[in-house]
């Protein structure tokens, strides 16, 4: 049986937008082999606008623009990679999750101006679609009238409007899910823990944790929002406190440790709280 956090690691996304300005392709990435002038694909894109481009876990497509890239920022950093890179946005999906089959990026050039991208995983993809290139696309000029005005303003909010509602929907969807996967591991777990106060000093920490479990190779503890900063967590050889290894995922409140103990306790101050593997 697979760990919790591998198995539900394209749920349970970080969904706060990551942005970088950093010019170095993550690990793994390949480059496409096409060449600039030849087999790119060339996008008459208006600043503003939002555009969907496709892209390969294999093969990252990369987006060059008129001007050099200020800063980006991207929806779902666990499940894709994307980067700058030579002047260029590389991005791909780094699984093939359904959770991960899209993502939002937006980006804002040196110039000024912004542009809008939804990617969506594909299982094959083109050189010459691999590779994108964003050339100025220009409306003719005409003196504006209030009313012109008005109406490009109205129509630039509403589709600002329509992206935060498709990259809003995509982290609700990874919410959801996150949390049924969750529940659905914690149901299938027959080990039994029991979980209580450490001292009646810490008898306010009760409702601290709301399930634990094990796979035989992991431990699980999902804790509630403490409103004090994380707990610290370990394991426990009568009055002595161990070193363990884990992680903790904000998305699902959950401590992945590495191993099965006894013991276990999570310590915020001087109030404490132990966790007893009873399997």
């Amino acid at each position: 049986m697979r760990p919790l956090l591998s198995s539900a690691a394209g749920v349970a996304l970080a969904l706060t937008a990551s942005s970088a300005p950093a010019d170095v392709l993550p690990r793994g990435m390949r480059v496409p082999t096409v060449e600039t002038n030849g087999t790119c694909q060339r996008l008459a894109a208006r600043p503003g606008h939002r555009y969907s481009l496709r892209a390969n876990i294999q093969v990252a497509t990369r987006v060059s623009f008129p001007s050099p890239i200020e800063v980006f920022e991207t929806t779902l950093p666990k499940l894709w990679d994307v980067s700058t890179y030579d002047g260029s946005l590389w991005a791909r999906p780094n699984s093939t999750t359904p959770e991960g089959a899209r993502t939002g990026v937006s980006v804002r050039l040196k110039n000024g101006d912004h542009y809008d991208f939804v990617f969506y995983a594909a299982d094959n993809l083109s050189p010459s679609r691999s590779c994108v290139i964003i050339t100025p696309r220009q409306a003719r000029y005409r003196g504006p009238t209030a009313a012109d005005l008005a109406a490009q303003q109205a129509e630039e909010e509403a589709k600002q409007a329509a992206f935060d509602d498709t990259v809003e929907n995509i982290r609700r969807q990874a919410e959801n899910q996150a949390n049924d996967a969750i529940k659905a591991f914690q149901y299938s777990m027959n080990t039994a823990y029991e979980w209580r106060p450490a001292s009646k000093q810490s008898a306010g920490m009760n409702g601290l944790i709301s399930a634990a479990y094990d796979d035989g190779r992991f431990t699980y503890i999902r804790i509630r929002t403490t409103g004090y900063g994380l707990p610290a967590l370990s394991a426990r050889d009568g009055d002595k406190d161990l070193v363990v290894q884990y992680t903790y995922d904000d998305l699902t409140g959950v401590y992945t440790v590495l191993g099965l103990f006894d013991t276990l306790r999570l310590s915020v101050g001087t109030s404490a709280i132990d966790i007893r593997r009873k399997g």
